[in-house]
């Protein structure tokens, strides 16, 4: 079991210690998320163009449900 603060005897404390400052009465602004850095353009001749089969699988894929949907009807 863990034990919950009493919040209230906090305000209290504030009171009788003018010199100390507690962490709620002190505002920070929020920080800023760096900007990542641009990834360096690629070089065209580097980058895989060869024709991909799935292309042609999925295709045939969808014209056969459709077709059997069509059939169906």
């Amino acid at each position: 079991m863990s034990e919950i603060p009493d919040l209230a005897t906090l305000a209290d404390e504030a009171q009788q210690t003018p010199g100390r400052v507690s962490a709620a009465a002190v505002s920070q602004a929020p920080a800023k998320p760096r900007p990542k850095p641009a990834p360096p353009p690629l070089d065209p001749s580097q980058i895989n163009n060869q024709d991909n089969g799935f292309l042609w699988i999925a295709l045939a894929s969808v014209v056969l449900v459709l077709g059997g949907l069509l059939f169906l009807k």
